[in-house]
């Protein structure tokens, strides 16, 4: 089986710490590593990427950190630049950004980075990579950045639609799909890798939250019907909906309970397991994929 892992600040020192479970969620254990003891900053789900067989994650604005089994952790090296705001894997590429800046840094192996260009200086915020050498990231300023040779180039993209902060960002079937830290109610998805941005039909998200973490989830149901679907939790862990085409959305009905403040962040194991993290406590098991009721 595979291992979830979560990276963070200890409330009670304020100092780096990491967990992992290894039975799909269900419990979990502190890594055994002993983190530099100067603060954790930029040691979050955000930032915490897999790809290639390893962990990599920014630590104290500092140092980076790499992990081949997403328990033990060693440093390796200086971080390309201060605190990060993204840090994600497509392609065979990590790449990693952060604010107020127009330098993006790519790594094939989370070792030896290098600096790219983007089109301005601002404070970028996410992206997401469509497996064949097109990325895209987007920003507080409604400012969005395209590369089509993997991250090494990089362009000016469209604008996002007026108010719009982005959030975190998906790639899935042709859709680029963004969620607004600014307002409730209200996703974005282009469709021609970032040149143009519309706002999704969202009629059916809960208009009181801001929505977290979008991800494109490929699942397969047991007859080998492909049930390919954009997932997003909202802040409150309290509310899940999944889109088809990135642009319509609907409810979903959990099996169990979600906890409530548990919406920061989540992933999949890709058979079935779902698993979130909030600002404290402990990550939580959320729903199992394939009981979703729309």
């Amino acid at each position: 089986g595979g291992v979830f892992a979560a990276g963070g600040v200890d409330q009670a020192t304020g100092l780096p710490c990491a967990m992992y479970s290894l039975d799909r969620g269900a419990t979990w254990a502190n890594s055994p590593t002993s983190f530099p003891a100067s603060g954790g900053a930029g040691f979050t789900a955000r930032n915490l990427a897999f790809g290639a067989g390893l962990f990599v994650a920014p630590i104290n604005a500092t140092l980076m950190l790499l992990s081949s089994d997403g328990i033990s952790w060693s440093v390796a090296g200086a971080s390309p630049y201060g605190t990060t705001t993204c840090t994600y894997f497509d392609n065979g590429t990590f790449i990693t950004f952060s604010t107020n800046t127009s330098t993006l840094y790519t790594s094939p192996d989370g070792l030896a980075w290098t600096a790219r260009t983007l089109p301005s200086s601002t404070t970028w915020n996410c992206g997401a990579g469509n497996g064949a050498g097109v990325h895209v990231v987007a920003a507080h300023s409604l400012a969005t950045a395209v590369s089509l040779d993997n991250g090494q180039t990089w362009s000016a993209g469209g604008s996002l639609p007026f108010g719009f902060i982005a959030n975190y960002m998906a790639y899935g079937n042709g859709l680029w799909v963004v969620t607004n830290l600014a307002s409730t109610q209200t996703v974005a998805y282009s469709t021609d890798n970032g040149a143009t941005w519309q706002l999704s039909n969202t009629f059916y998200l809960n208009s009181a939250q801001i929505y977290q973490r979008v991800r494109y989830v490929q699942h397969e149901l047991r007859n080998g019907t492909p049930d390919n679907a954009f997932v997003v939790l909202d802040v409150s862990g309290s509310h899940i909906h999944r889109s088809f085409d990135g642009i319509t959305w609907f409810g979903m009905t959990p099996t169990s309970t979600v906890q409530p403040n548990y919406g920061k962040d989540w992933d999949t194991d890709g058979e079935g397991v779902f698993v979130s993290v909030g600002n404290s406590g402990t990550p939580t098991t959320v729903i199992a994929r394939g009981t979703f009721q729309p």
